[in-house]
């Protein structure tokens, strides 16, 4: 076992106090890219100075979290208090780190096909690295989330660099990963065990291990000259989600400001599904919109029934927020999803996603439901003005 093996198994708590720190130090960075991106300022420069005085913030000042609790909340200089959101925020940063840490390398929530109690060797480095990978993901999640709730905007900077770094993840991951077939070799006995299947290791069903970077491949069975494990396999899957994505949101933003009668949705929700689809692939997509527009939903439900009066006149809602929430549980719980649907309804998700006219479908139905749940809002605003 080497060091990083016996850190993750035998003291996984100073790993969490470790992603938590880490998370609190880029939370407190993303706090600077929420309040400067949309307003097109350098997230570098200047430094980091209080609202009243003007007076720049000293680096022990500026020390995530404790500098918060330390001052009080208040600027040394003139003694003015910020708004703890500051702190709020960097602690949440720092949460989702860690649960991520204890969820992908602690608990296994992605199902990877790893023995309980023991790694195989070598595996502790990817997982790692996906972590951080999947971190970054997060961190960018946040900063739409926070920005489309201050500003009703995403900006592209979030969206591109993500939507980059989740294609150049694909390379480096191609799914499957790990590649090294002695891993493989290792691993794909407990997937047979944990299936009930009699498969064999290097037969061609070993391509729906979920181990690649995305969550499932472009395609199944791949063509020969984008086999698993191949760069230009994550190359196609990430490039396949992001631009499934964004189109499927703008066929709906279209949809949905033609029934409104003015813009419905913004291009900034299409730009956050662009990210989401190149890190998570396109098989993705419905499940995010799925969870996005349901937690969506819950939160309009429980608004109007503490305030009638909610859905009266123009009111701006900011949808990213519950795409990013539906992106991360997604991440987090897309198989164990598929594994209930199966306990449940004995549906295998997996095969009628690679079904072309099943595509075709859950797209017109896609439509169709945001169609005439759009035209009831609208006859709903319309009885509830006439009263």
């Amino acid at each position: 076992m080497n060091i990083l093996e016996v850190l993750v198994q035998d003291y996984s708590w100073a790993c969490l106090l470790a992603a938590f720190i880490l998370g609190a130090i880029v939370g407190s960075f993303a706090n600077v890219c929420v309040s400067r991106m949309p307003l097109e300022k350098s997230v570098l420069w200047p430094g980091s100075r209080c609202g009243s005085c003007y007076q720049d913030i000293r680096w022990y000042d500026n020390l995530p979290l404790i500098s918060y609790l330390r001052l009080g909340g208040k600027c040394r200089t003139c003694g003015s208090k910020f708004s703890s959101r500051y702190f709020w925020f960097e602690f949440l940063c720092g949460a989702g780190f860690a649960f991520l840490f204890w969820a992908e390398v602690v608990a296994n929530l992605r199902s990877l096909p790893i023995p309980p109690g023991s790694m195989p060797v070598g595996l502790a480095g990817s997982l790692i690295l996906m972590w951080l990978v999947h971190c970054f993901f997060f961190s960018c999640l946040l900063i739409a989330t926070f920005t489309d709730i201050d500003y009703q905007e995403i900006p592209l900077m979030v969206t591109v660099t993500g939507t980059i770094v989740g294609v150049l993840t694909g390379l480096v991951f191609p799914w499957p990963w790990p590649t090294d077939p002695a891993v493989a070799e290792r691993m794909f006995p407990f997937w047979n065990i944990a299936l009930g299947s009699n498969m064999t290791p290097g037969s061609q069903t070993v391509q729906i291990l979920p181990v690649g970077a995305q969550l499932w491949p472009v395609w199944l069975p791949t063509p020969d000259w984008m086999a698993p494990g191949t760069p230009l396999l994550g190359l196609f899957t990430a490039l396949a989600g992001a631009l499934f994505g964004t189109g499927l949101m703008r066929l709906i933003r279209w949809v949905f400001s033609w029934a409104l009668g003015k813009e419905a949705l913004g291009l900034g929700d299409a730009d956050l599904m662009m990210m989401i689809g190149a890190f998570l692939g396109w098989q993705a997509i419905p499940f995010v919109l799925l969870a996005g527009v349901a937690s969506g939903l819950i939160y309009v439900l429980g608004v109007v029934v503490i305030n009638p009066k909610f859905l009266q006149g123009e009111r701006v809602f900011a949808f990213g927020p519950f795409l990013a929430l539906g992106g991360f549980a997604t991440l987090l719980f897309f198989w164990q999803f598929v594994g209930l649907t199966w306990f449940l309804l004995e549906i295998p998700v997996q095969v009628y996603l690679f079904e072309a006219s099943v595509l075709v479908q859950f797209v017109v139905l896609v439509l169709v439901v945001g169609l005439v749940t759009t035209l009831a809002i609208r006859m709903l605003r319309l009885m509830m003005a006439a009263f």
